[in-house]
């Protein structure tokens, strides 16, 4: 690795992190929402594709 490819990969953890921070839901309700969609959404997805 060059240095100068080293350089650009120190900076993809704030990257993602500011990313997801202005991404994700900051409301109480809009985070709760998230937890209870999110678990149904994967595991439908996991049926589905174990089964069909």
């Amino acid at each position: 690795m060059s240095p100068s490819t080293g350089h650009a990969w120190r900076y993809w953890p704030r990257f993602w992190a500011r990313f997801l921070r202005r991404r994700l839901p900051s409301s109480l309700w809009g985070r709760s929402l998230l937890i209870i969609i999110l678990p149904v959404f994967l595991m439908q997805v996991a049926v589905t594709w174990a089964f069909f």
